[in-house]
């Protein structure tokens, strides 16, 4: 809970749709918590072990 609410206040002050916390593995990243604003999808399941170094990765 404290993580999510953690990401609610960054987003928040931003005035973001969307905040993430994501872990680095040696060729991957992977998306391990998320906050949306009602209304707006979650990209959760879409952003598991992505390369970080693929073109357009921050495009999902």
């Amino acid at each position: 809970m404290a993580v999510n609410r953690f990401l609610e206040l960054i987003g928040s002050f931003y005035a973001a749709d969307r905040a993430y916390i994501f872990e680095y593995e040696p060729d991957a990243l992977s998306n391990t918590f998320e906050w949306c604003t009602p209304g707006i999808s979650r990209k959760i399941d879409n952003l598991q072990k992505n390369p970080y170094r693929r073109k357009n990765y921050w495009n999902c």
